[in-house]
């Protein structure tokens, strides 16, 4: 196990994959934070269909 299991906050990890929360950080995140998530991550999210504003 990569992560004990008093570890709750990474709950989600230990179990199967689960696609709801998929694209919530569009809004979850602030403008600034999209902004630099899509600095960094442009290239990786435009391959999976993200499009970048």
């Amino acid at each position: 196990m990569a992560l004990p299991a008093r570890k709750t906050r990474h709950r989600r990890t230990h179990g199967a994959l689960d696609i709801d929360r998929a694209g919530t950080w569009t809004t979850r995140l602030t403008p600034d934070q999209i902004r630099l998530s899509e600095a960094a991550l442009g290239e990786r999210l435009t391959s999976y269909g993200y499009e970048l504003a």
